[in-house]
């Protein structure tokens, strides 16, 4: 049982520290993960959705041209202060799109409906930033950059990866808070025709507008990443964290194996003694090592279970995805098979003449 604690323990750490990266990923990627648009034009040089330059907004024209363009969105996207209600401010990041366009809308509602932020002064927040906005329902009424900010909708579980939550408002909206001009906007979401080679289309994009970048969605993302987790401490203590986690989770279950057949080594040289040959007491190891790695599986996804239930509300969820789940297994077995042959090699220089030693 103690072999098993020790190995599960080393499952949960690395489990802990794969799916904060796993977390990491999908929480900077979200917006742009449930953006319906298959490409972005987003000025030259954006590394990160959260901090973009703005572009002339009349680019859009230019790309609406574009045979096998179907529409092309207008957002806008920056940061400002929020006032709350009962007094005190905070940075909040502001999300201004047409809700009738369906192209960026807020998810995982718990109150109100997408339709309702076409009201004025109409926003939508997250439930797990309320306390941080000073609001706790519908209808609460703060204000951003001076003007009214009325809670319209409620969302579940939308964190932004910066200590800045979003609120999701209209575009023109988003342009009175963030004192924009009507003829600049953050990015232009682009929607494709069926069928449309998306390649092709992004060529001619491109062609017509010298001054802006053209994305896919993967290409977005994958710089929205690349930027949190290789340019920022934060990343890149992540990663250093998850190498870490398995370093450290491989040393404990290879000790705890180890530990375990030394405690018994008399009874190995035992059984060396009356004749087992050196093969049989590594399947002995062997087999061993799988029962103790079952039951340390057994005991870290109860353990994970808990520690994803409480992360749930925090502002970095543990993430376990199917992939995940492949990569965690793979290690697993990397680290089982690692444990067993180290206390295997103990067992293979065991001297059966220490049983008639004592």
């Amino acid at each position: 049982m103690a072999t098993a604690a020790g190995i599960g323990l080393s499952f949960v750490l690395v489990t802990v520290q794969l799916g904060l990266l796993a977390g990491f990923d999908r929480t900077i990627s979200a917006l742009i993960d449930h953006a319906n648009a298959d490409l972005w034009i987003v000025p030259v040089g954006t590394a990160a959705f959260d901090d973009p330059a703005q572009l002339e907004s009349t680019q859009r024209y230019a790309a609406a041209t574009v045979e096998g363009v179907r529409r092309v969105t207008p957002m806008l996207v920056g940061f400002a202060e929020w006032r709350k209600p009962g007094g005190g401010s905070t940075s909040v990041i502001v999300v201004g799109s047409d809700p009738a366009t369906g192209v960026i809308e807020p998810w995982n509602l718990s109150s109100g409906k997408p339709y309702d932020l076409k009201a004025p002064d109409a926003v939508a927040i997250d439930a797990s930033y309320a306390q941080q906005l000073g609001v706790s329902k519908r209808g609460d009424i703060a204000r951003i950059e001076g003007l009214q900010a009325r809670v319209a909708v409620i969302t579940s579980g939308i964190r932004s990866f910066t200590t800045s939550p979003y609120v999701f408002t209209r575009l023109s909206q988003a342009r009175a808070f963030l004192n924009a001009d009507a003829s600049r906007v953050s990015y232009l979401a682009v929607g494709l025709s069926r069928g449309t080679d998306a390649a092709l289309v992004r060529e001619r994009i491109a062609s017509k507008l010298p001054n802006a970048e053209v994305l896919t969605s993967a290409e977005f993302r994958r710089r929205n990443v690349e930027r949190w987790l290789l340019e920022t401490g934060a990343g890149i203590a992540l990663l250093a964290g998850a190498g870490l986690a398995v370093v450290v989770g491989s040393v404990i279950m290879m000790q705890s194996l180890y530990t375990s057949v030394n405690d018994h080594r008399k009874e190995f040289a035992t059984l060396r003694a009356m004749g087992s040959s050196k093969r049989f007491l590594v399947s002995v190891v062997a087999c061993q090592a799988g029962i103790c790695t079952l039951a340390g599986c057994a005991l870290a996804l109860i353990g994970n279970t808990g520690v994803i239930a409480i992360s749930a509300i925090s502002s970095l969820p543990i993430q376990i995805t199917p992939s995940l789940m492949l990569v965690l297994t793979a290690i697993a077995a990397l680290m089982s098979s690692a444990a067993a042959f180290a206390a295997a090699a103990k067992v293979g220089r065991v001297d059966p003449a220490e049983v008639f030693a004592q």
